[in-house]
């Protein structure tokens, strides 16, 4: 048993947050951007979203439709790259909106459970619906990797009757394995790729 005390005592919270206090008080006070580190300095705009989009489809590649389907889809449902990475096929499903207008809409629902801020398997989930843009639509740029997996490279579709076989297959796998996910630094290189050469 530990008989020392808690390194982290109330004068180091109290200095903490008297940091964290003087801090902001003097970003606000030198006018410091405060979109800043936001949600904001990120890819914001359909112009930004489109410019990425485009860099992977021009690859016209596999890499380039996996990289396009993986941004389409973290985006579309604000994940972390992690927590799209590890997406399995088992985890996604369809969901039709009620009195969604003259058309059905088909929303694409993918359950979560594991994330840096759910560590205990809460049932979270993110949904997208397709776009009118089909250039940023989350849906046809999957669709696009399917198409691919299955029609062009030939890969062989998930068997749906036996659950074993397919149920930790990963959406983004790394090369070479259906169940393992897609390294970060391989996702971290092919967006820095696009984004140095967007500019």
């Amino acid at each position: 048993m530990n008989n020392f005390d808690k390194p982290r005592s109330q004068q180091l919270k109290n200095l903490l947050k008297n940091y964290e206090t003087e801090t902001r008080d003097i970003d606000r006070n030198e006018f410091v951007d405060r979109a800043s580190g936001s949600i904001q300095d990120g890819i914001s705009t359909k112009e930004q979203v489109a410019s990425v989009v485009r860099y992977f489809l021009n690859k016209n590649n596999k890499f380039g439709d996996k990289s396009r389907a993986l941004f389409m889809v973290a985006h579309a449902m604000a994940f972390r790259g992690d927590e799209a990475r590890n997406i399995e096929l088992a985890d996604m499903s369809c969901l039709q909106i009620p009195s969604s207008g003259p058309q059905n809409c088909i929303a694409l629902v993918i359950n979560v459970n594991k994330t840096k801020t759910n560590q205990t398997g809460k049932q979270q989930y993110g949904v997208c619906v397709r776009s009118s843009d089909p250039l940023c639509c989350p849906i046809g740029a999957l669709s696009f990797l399917f198409f691919r997996w299955w029609e062009i490279e030939h890969q062989t579709p998930p068997d749906l009757k036996d659950s074993q076989s397919w149920f930790l297959d990963k959406l983004f796998p790394k090369k070479g394995s259906k169940t393992v996910s897609l390294k970060f630094s391989t996702h971290y290189a092919d967006f820095k790729s696009a984004l140095t050469a967007l500019g």
